[in-house]
């Protein structure tokens, strides 16, 4: 008798608690689109610890996983060209005098990544505080486009259009308004004067840009890197004033 009601017990305890496991893992996955699915990954720490305190980690891995996948792509601004990129393009035509530009484009970890530099040179002339002048340069940039990044087993994977441009291009400076542009058919720059810095963008197949360089009355410099949806691009810019 002992037995047979010990068996009823455990057989109404075991649809009961199948019930329960049910509804929390019902519950782990409202509260994780809930949540999780309006923010970023920088929020993602706060979130976690209201969910794991209630799901055990079999139940909520899936979510999880989903969520980091989300980070956006990376601009690396400072460092070395061995900056650890996998299908890495890249070019440096920083000269013997310290002027150019070098960068990378590439993927990092499971991101899109660039990385741009400018040449050491450090103009030591004022500029003008009135007229205009015209500097001719060259420029040189790399650039994926339609890039998917795909998980392998021993890591990630890129599928990309690689681009690469270089041209002449004629910029002028304003320097009563403390101005700097220019455009052909592959970019345009538009950028701020203060000093010797020059600070700006530029737009190439529908990505904006930032722009970084230095200008002396008869030289310029810069180094600029943007991104867009699946897209990337990294490059430079130098050249002299056009002798009237």
């Amino acid at each position: 008798m002992h037995l047979y009601v010990f068996c009823i017990a455990r057989l109404f305890y075991n649809a009961v608690s199948k019930r329960l496991t049910k509804f929390k893992e019902e519950t782990c996955r409202f509260i994780s689109m809930s949540f999780f699915a309006p923010y970023s990954v920088k929020s993602f720490p706060v979130f976690a610890i209201l969910v794991l305190a209630s799901c055990s980690q079999k139940d909520c891995v899936s979510e999880v996983e989903e969520i980091i996948k989300t980070t956006p792509s990376q601009i690396i601004d400072q460092g070395a060209l061995n900056l650890g990129f996998t299908d890495q393009v890249d070019g440096n035509f920083i000269d013997e005098n310290g002027m150019g530009f070098k960068y990378a484009i590439g993927l990092h970890g499971k991101d899109l990544a660039s990385h741009v530099e400018q040449g050491t040179w450090q103009p030591d002339e004022p500029l003008p505080l009135t007229g205009t002048a015209q500097f001719e340069t060259t420029y040189n940039l790399a650039a994926y486009i339609n890039a998917e990044v795909q998980e392998t087993e021993t890591g990630y994977a890129l599928n990309a259009e690689v681009v690469e441009h270089n041209g002449t291009l004629m910029l002028t400076a304003d320097f009563e308004t403390l101005s700097l542009a220019g455009n052909d058919t592959v970019i345009s720059v538009s950028a701020d004067l203060f000093k010797n810095t020059v600070t700006g963008r530029v737009y190439y197949d529908g990505m904006a840009g930032t722009l970084e360089g230095r200008i002396s009355p008869d030289f310029v410099q810069g180094a600029f890197q943007g991104q867009g949806d699946g897209k990337i691009f990294a490059g430079g810019l130098k050249g002299s004033k056009v002798q009237p």
